[in-house]
C-alpha cells in the first residue's frame, strides 16, 4: 500500500507543470518559416578612421 502511494506521488510529482521549466510548442517550430528566422539587411560599410587623413604621410620605415 505505500509503495503505491509512494509510485503515485512520483508520478504526480514528475507530471505537474513547472512555472520555472522551460517548453517548446512542436506546433509553432512546424508552422515557422524562413522569413521569419532571418532578415538580411544591405548596409553600407562604416570605415572607422585610426589617424591623420593626410596622404603625404610616410610610414617611419620607409624613410631614406
Amino acid at each position: 500500500m505505500i509503495l503505491l502511494v509512494a509510485i503515485i506521488a512520483a508520478i504526480a510529482l514528475t507530471l505537474r507543470a513547472r512555472k520555472d521549466s522551460k517548453h517548446t510548442d512542436p506546433s509553432q517550430q512546424v508552422r515557422a518559416k524562413k522569413a521569419d528566422r532571418v532578415r538580411i539587411v544591405k548596409m553600407k560599410a562604416e570605415v572607422e578612421s585610426t589617424g591623420p587623413s593626410d596622404t603625404n604621410v610616410v610610414p617611419v620605415g620607409d624613410r631614406r
